[in-house]
């Protein structure tokens, strides 16, 4: 006879002692998803701002690029610093 299952069995003793948080989340999620919290308004709310905080780093990273890129381009091509309209304007300086 095999004792696979009892190997099975020490190791994931072993594991869970080894990392008890770890355990018991996943044993929360678990049973969370088992006791039918999968599709409820509080699972799709932690779900809409999981996704946003995801979202942020890459949102920020193209806002950083895009303004990198704009900074980047020649004195000639970017607009002017000095925005008079009329010959006889002054700057408020």
């Amino acid at each position: 006879m095999d004792n696979q299952p009892q190997r099975y069995a020490v190791t994931l003793s072993q594991r869970a002692m080894a990392h008890p948080y770890q355990t018991l989340l996943i044993a929360a999620g678990v049973g969370y998803v088992l006791g039918g919290g999968l599709f409820t308004r509080l699972t799709m709310s932690m779900l809409r701002a999981g996704v946003r905080m995801g979202a942020l780093p890459l949102v920020r990273r193209a806002l950083l690029d895009a303004a990198e890129v704009a900074l980047a381009l020649p004195a000639q091509s970017r607009p002017s610093q000095n925005f008079q309209s009329r010959p006889d304007h002054k700057p408020l300086n």
